[in-house]
C-alpha cells in the first residue's frame, strides 16, 4: 500500500505542508476506495 501510494500520488505532487500532505492522502484514499476495481466489473479496460 505504501509503495502504491507513493507511486500513484506522491511521485506526481509535492506537498507544501503536513496539512497539504494529509489532504492529498485523504483524497487519494477516498478515490481508491470509492471506485470499483476493474477486475470486479468484468475485466481490465485499456486506455
Amino acid at each position: 500500500m505504501i509503495g502504491t501510494t507513493r507511486r500513484e500520488c506522491l511521485d506526481f505532487l509535492i506537498p507544501l505542508s503536513e496539512t497539504h500532505l494529509r489532504r492529498l492522502l485523504c483524497e487519494w484514499r477516498g478515490y481508491n476506495q470509492a471506485r470499483p476495481h476493474s477486475a470486479f466489473i468484468g475485466g481490465a479496460q485499456c486506455s
